[in-house]
């Protein structure tokens, strides 16, 4: 859960806060197997929600 929430900071403010040899592909890629593994959902099922709601959404809903 700390890495879902480290990589969300990250592409949040991705031009400041990535590591450089990183694109956003592989931060989201990360996050969304990060997310597939917490909530037990498949990936096609975990794009669709990342697709629907903003970063910040998916942070907030991980807390309740």
């Amino acid at each position: 859960m700390h890495r879902i929430r480290e990589v969300i900071n990250v592409l949040n403010d991705f031009k400041t806060k990535r590591e450089p040899n990183r694109s956003r592909k592989e931060y989201l890629d990360l996050l969304t197997q990060d997310l597939c593994n917490y909530y037990s959902y498949n990936e096609f099922l975990m794009n669709k929600l990342i697709d629907l709601f903003p970063l910040a959404e998916v942070e907030r809903r991980k807390k309740i």
